[in-house]
């Protein structure tokens, strides 16, 4: 998960559409999310705690690689500093 979360962490800051969604693929999340389900649907709730736990821990080890990765691509001056990634308004021009 780590490693799809600095892929997709660069592919936002590129602009690209190719590493997000190979991100997507090589992410190992699809597994727990199907466990929680089937441990909530099933009742089975140590297995539905259990999957839950991997993909939090998962998630956040991810979100972390993902800042780490940038910090140090911003750091060697590989992301220019005036990078918008949202706009907080939306820009409508008649």
């Amino acid at each position: 998960m780590v490693t799809a979360g600095i892929i997709a962490g660069i592919g936002v800051l590129t602009g690209s559409a190719v590493l997000i969604v190979g991100a997507m693929a090589i992410s190992p999340d699809l597994l727990p999310i199907s466990a929680s389900a089937i441990g909530l649907v099933e009742h089975r709730w140590q297995l539905a705690l259990r999957a839950v736990r991997v993909l939090v821990i998962g998630l956040a080890a991810s979100a972390v690689g993902a800042f780490v990765a940038t910090a140090l691509l911003r750091s060697f001056g590989r992301v220019p500093e005036t990078l918008v990634l949202a706009r907080t308004r939306p820009s409508v021009r008649h």
